[in-house]
């Protein structure tokens, strides 16, 4: 239960600061899992790669907030 719930001072739970996304539970993940096995075959090679590095990149953007956020929370 800790790791999934979010965290006032870095504005989200740790588990989504480490994989990105909020934790869901199986049955939901499952179906997801489905809907994007689906996605990757109609999708062309390129614009997979496409959205995998915008996804990195966004995962980036939110850990450089934590890690801004911590630090503001620690100052006070």
């Amino acid at each position: 239960a800790y790791r999934i719930t979010p965290k006032r001072a870095i504005g989200m739970s740790p588990f989504q600061v480490v994989y990105g996304v909020k934790a869901q539970l199986p049955v939901t993940l499952e179906l997801s899992t489905l809907h994007l096995m689906k996605a990757i075959e109609d999708a062309s090679f390129t614009n997979s790669l496409d959205k995998r590095i915008m996804y990195l990149q966004k995962l980036n953007e939110d850990r450089l907030q934590v890690v801004d956020r911590i630090t503001t929370h620690q100052l006070k």
